[in-house]
C-alpha cells in the first residue's frame, strides 16, 4: 500500500547496504519458467483479500504489543484505513503478476 521509497517496515535503499521492500513478484531462480503454479496462484487470489489483510494487519499490531516494532504495525494499521482501495487492487494485481511469465523484478509494476 506504500511507494516503493515510503515503506515503514524496510530501510531506504542504499547504494551500500541495500535495504528496500522485496519485490514481491520476483521468482528467484528457473522454476516454473519464472512464473508461479496455477494451483497457487488460484489459492492466492481466494486468500489475498482486503478483509484478510486487515485482520492479519490487526493481529499482528496486537502480538506486537509489548515489542519494540508495535508502533511501526500500529502506524501502517493506521495507515491502511486510507489506503484500502490501494491494497483492494494490488489484491488483484498480485495474482496476475505471478502468473505471467517474466524475466526480471522490472517486468511488472503497481498500478497505484
Amino acid at each position: 500500500m506504500y511507494s516503493e521509497h515510503e515503506n515503514p517496515v524496510f530501510s531506504p535503499w542504499t547504494p551500500d547496504g541495500g535495504g528496500g521492500p522485496p519485490c514481491l513478484w520476483e521468482c528467484e531462480g528457473l522454476l516454473y519458467n519464472h512464473r508461479w503454479l496455477e494451483l497457487n496462484v488460484n489459492f492466492l487470489k481466494e486468500v489475498l483479500t482486503v478483509g484478510r489483510v486487515s485482520s492479519v494487519l490487526t493481529h499482528a499490531v496486537a502480538g506486537l504489543r509489548d515489542q519494540l516494532d508495535h508502533n511501526v504495525a500500529k502506524g501502517v494499521q493506521d495507515d491502511f484505513q486510507l489506503c484500502d482501495k490501494v491494497v483492494e487492487t494490488r489484491c488483484m494485481e498480485l495474482p496476475q503478476f505471478l502468473a505471467t511469465n517474466q524475466q526480471s523484478c522490472t517486468d511488472f509494476a503497481w498500478s497505484k
